[in-house]
């Protein structure tokens, strides 16, 4: 992908963001969106860069970071909340507007199909295994660069909301990140319990460089201290920690 094109892209997503319209108790949500898509954007830049890859598969890493949340405006906007489980798959929103819209029709049709395939896996519990290795890579870079941000930048912005409420989460939940279990997005009633979602995440990060990032930025360190400090939390912070050292 070439530098004009992503300039292009860039303007449809501003035009989306600035048409999109929220009632004003959900600008927060739509503004946050926002600021994490140039970030996710930039971790994109980075990764690829740390890994070596070329200036146009940079570029084009950088184009699905850009566009790989712009479901979430219409998602916001229609449904007032954005639940995949009862509203839409945002990812597939966002593949859906990029290909129906023709964002993309000036590109080769394989890198057409990397950005959409890596748009649609990229919120998708695991992986589609019938991938392409050049599929592959690139989603597994936005999957990296997306926690990254939201280990980061948006776990700071949520906990000023949740700052005064209890910061325990469900013994249920604990119990099955002690065991290697995935935290279901349906079992979630509290933000202690969002983050047991998000404390095994280093754990699936993709790349080197993606888990260096993630340890430089301290943010498993500052949400292992947001939440209540129970043996089995103390076990799991350690467990995680001791990982995110070796790697």
């Amino acid at each position: 992908m070439n530098s004009a094109l992503l300039e292009e892209l860039t303007q449809r997503f501003e035009n989306l963001y600035q048409q999109t319209e929220v009632p004003e108790a959900l600008s927060y949500l739509k503004t946050l969106k926002y600021h994490h898509t140039f970030r996710v954007q930039n971790f994109c830049i980075r990764i690829a860069r740390d890994l070596d890859w070329t200036e146009s598969a940079t570029t084009t890493a950088a184009a699905i970071g850009l566009l790989h949340d712009v479901g979430r405006f219409p998602q916001l906007a229609v449904y007032g909340h954005m639940m995949d489980e009862t509203s839409l798959d945002h990812a597939q929103r966002s593949t859906e507007i990029v290909r129906d819209g023709n964002w993309l029709s000036t590109c080769p049709e394989t890198e057409r199909q990397i950005v959409l395939t890596a748009i649609t896996q990229h919120n998708k519990k695991w992986l589609d295994p019938n991938l392409s290795e050049e599929s592959l890579r690139f989603a597994r870079l936005i999957r990296d660069a997306d926690k990254l941000d939201i280990l980061d930048r948006i776990f700071d912005e949520l906990k000023e909301k949740f700052a005064t409420e209890e910061r325990t989460p469900s013994p249920a939940l604990v119990a099955q990140v002690l065991v290697g279990q995935k935290v279901e997005n349906l079992d979630i009633t509290s933000f202690p319990d969002l983050l047991m979602r998000w404390v095994v995440w280093p754990y699936e990060m993709n790349y080197r460089p993606s888990l260096r990032i993630l340890k430089e930025s301290g943010a498993m360190t500052r949400i292992f201290d947001f939440l209540a400090e129970t043996d089995d939390i103390r076990h799991i912070r350690s467990e995680v920690m001791a990982f995110m050292d070796r790697a």
